[in-house]
């Protein structure tokens, strides 16, 4: 069988995010492609050649693992067909120390010499599952088509659903992609206890995913930094936590989390909370969520790379 390259987009947040959950959104993401058995491999730059692998000797299909910045998807515009899964929360306030800006509204704005802009280009060809929006600018009726163009989208929470059904675009809610994480070995967990960006008391260990430092980096110095976290939660005794990606993910390990809800009536957590009591439902969402990935990545992959 001969085999097919195809170009795949995994986001980079060097100069957008101080906040290293991002990262974990994109290593839910590059896990869930190791999962399905119509890939082959994946390839990655050179200069992140650790992280290539190979999925199905048998398969057909080559992913060229391609950075884009998040909300500057403008600067791979010269690369053809970028097939790019949308998980996550686009046009962020944006934190760096450079300085501070947000989305206005506009198609782009100049920020750090570089182009901030909302939709993607064209070459970008988008999967929307685990979407999110918060900026409410991204509703602009100038927008509305674009998402018609790739419904139904996928939404991380039940408000970002909401919003686009308002504006008469088919959504639904798909959950987040950090729930289909795997942990191999949710039953041996250790002793160590962690506070994640909530004070730490007694012999908890405080560990922040909020850093200034981590903005200038790029994805190969954030992504293993998102892992060795990630391998620290898997065998945690507990996590006590305010982040959303953290919690999602001690979910998906089977670690006992203790979620501290910052802000009541977050639109984030709508479809979400309810996942830490009720197991069936959580098991449900794990299912749906990549049984629905599965089926749209393949689907966009046969579409713009037939032979």
């Amino acid at each position: 069988m001969s085999k097919i390259n195809v170009n795949f987009g995994f986001f980079d947040y060097q100069y957008i995010s101080s906040n290293i959950g991002d990262d974990i959104q994109t290593l839910a993401m590059i896990g869930m492609l190791k999962k399905m058995k119509e890939i082959h491999s994946l390839k990655f730059p050179l200069n992140f050649s650790e992280y290539d692998c190979v999925i199905n000797p048998d398969a057909r299909y080559i992913l060229n693992m391609i950075p884009i910045n998040r909300d500057n998807s403008s600067k791979t515009s010269d690369i053809p067909n970028i097939i790019c899964v949308m998980n996550g929360w686009f046009m962020h306030k944006i934190d760096t120390p450079m300085g501070r800006s947000k989305f206005t509204g506009q198609s782009k704005i100049k920020l750090f010499k570089n182009n901030l802009d909302w939709p993607p280009p064209s070459n970008i060809k988008p999967i929307f599952i685990s979407f999110h929006i918060n900026n409410k600018y991204m509703l602009e009726d100038c927008y509305i088509p674009y998402y018609k163009l790739y419904e139904p989208i996928g939404c991380r929470d039940r408000s970002t659903a909401q919003y686009l059904e308002n504006k008469g675009v088919n959504s639904y809610f798909s959950g987040c992609l950090t729930l289909t994480l795997d942990n191999i070995n949710k039953s041996q967990k250790g002793n160590d206890e962690y506070n994640v960006d909530i004070l730490s008391t007694g012999k908890s260990k405080y560990i922040t995913h909020q850093k200034l430092t981590y903005s200038s980096m790029n994805y190969v110095k954030r992504i293993p930094i998102a892992q060795k976290l990630l391998d620290g939660y898997a065998s945690a005794k507990s996590v006590t936590t305010n982040r959303v990606h953290v919690m999602l993910p001690c979910l998906a390990y089977g670690t006992k989390v203790n979620f501290i809800i910052k802000k009541q009536n977050d639109p984030r957590l709508l479809g979400l909370l309810e996942l830490i009591e009720n197991k069936d439902l959580l098991e449900n969402t794990i299912e749906g969520i990549e049984q629905d990935f599965k089926v749209k990545v393949l689907a966009t992959i046969q579409k713009y790379y037939t032979i």
